[in-house]
């Protein structure tokens, strides 16, 4: 979803997209999650990732 989003953000001018995950306990699968997001995106031209985790 979020790589099909990304071209409709560049056309409105649109340059920072934040993406939030959570779990009960905020340890274990929203932590993945975002790190297999954030390295699927990595992946893209033009795409720059900022990665970071709050409660860890």
């Amino acid at each position: 979803i979020v790589t099909d989003l990304m071209p409709l953000y560049h056309e409105k001018g649109r340059m920072h997209l934040v993406v939030a995950f959570g779990c009960t306990g905020g340890r274990h699968r929203s932590v993945v999650l975002a790190s297999e997001m954030a390295n699927r995106l990595r992946a893209i031209d033009g795409i720059d990732v900022d990665f970071v985790t709050r409660d860890i």
